[in-house]
């Protein structure tokens, strides 16, 4: 998609196209993995105390991924880090964050295979998604020789 330097509307489809793809490998792979445990006792569900739970975590996630972005943006400007790298090193890390707190959380409980699948689950949303979203709005113009260290970076 990069060698002619655009990618546009048609490469977007195929990047959301491959999103959805994605989605149905993974539903049609997870319909034989449901095991139900006849043992289980039906409670209550709490509403009000579930939805409040997940708005405080979400705000908190999203305060504490902005806090990190804007301080360490302003530490590295005092020291003057240059903008591109402040791009790519702190707004790389602001925005993995969430995913890097859910997945210590999920191998805190011994779930590693939660933690793999996040990963794994954000770099295909990350790359299909926000790049085929992005190219859909308006086309991206990309020098590939200015971008070959990006790309090498965001492959390893």
């Amino acid at each position: 998609m990069l060698f002619d330097g655009v990618i546009g509307r048609i490469d977007a489809l195929m990047l959301l196209g491959m999103m959805i793809a994605y989605l149905f490998f993974l539903f049609g792979d997870a319909k034989g993995e449901i095991e139900y445990d006849e043992n289980f006792r039906k409670e209550r569900f709490d509403w009000i105390k579930s939805v409040a739970l997940l708005s405080v975590g979400f705000a908190l996630t999203i305060g504490g991924a902005h806090f990190v972005v804007e301080s360490g943006s302003n530490i590295a400007r005092f020291f003057g880090v240059s903008e591109w790298l402040i791009g790519i090193a702190l707004i790389a890390l602001g925005t993995s964050l969430p995913e890097l707190v859910v997945s210590i959380a999920a191998i805190r409980k011994g779930n590693a295979d939660m933690s793999i699948g996040n990963v794994i689950g954000s770099n295909v949303a990350n790359l299909s998604m926000v790049l085929g979203g992005a190219a859909m709005v308006q086309p991206l113009h990309v020098r590939l020789a200015s971008s070959a260290f990006d790309l090498a970076l965001m492959c390893i």
